[in-house]
């Protein structure tokens, strides 16, 4: 998955097209991705929407609700941003504990 990847997800949740956007939208995302993705898992941010972003499919999730987030609060879009503020927090604890490693064991009980 790419920036560009996220970045048409949300602009498709958003309700934006390509035509209306221009350079400064892309980097808004862009930027909004880096901080979303660090955020969520400290990744190392990115150059460019074109770059690779070796991240799980819950991380993408997470990252395309903040990102929404972060565009409608900069837009003051409040309505949006209500929406999307609360999914990016669903998200966010989803994605952060599907990282977590549980480790099966099972309890030393001396006998006595």
């Amino acid at each position: 998955m790419t920036g560009y990847d996220i970045s048409e997800r949300v602009n498709m949740l958003l309700g934006y097209t390509d035509v209306a956007l221009g350079d400064g939208h892309e980097k808004e995302i862009l930027n909004a991705v880096n901080r979303i993705g660090f955020d969520l898992i400290g990744m190392e941010s990115i150059n460019s929407l074109n770059d690779e972003l070796n991240i799980n499919e819950n991380i993408a999730d997470a990252i395309v609700y903040g990102v929404c987030m972060i565009i409608t609060l900069t837009w003051s879009d409040s309505a949006k941003n209500i929406l999307f503020t609360d999914i990016y927090n669903q998200k966010r604890a989803s994605a952060k504990s599907s990282n977590v490693k549980i480790k099966d064991t099972i309890p030393y009980v001396s006998r006595g």
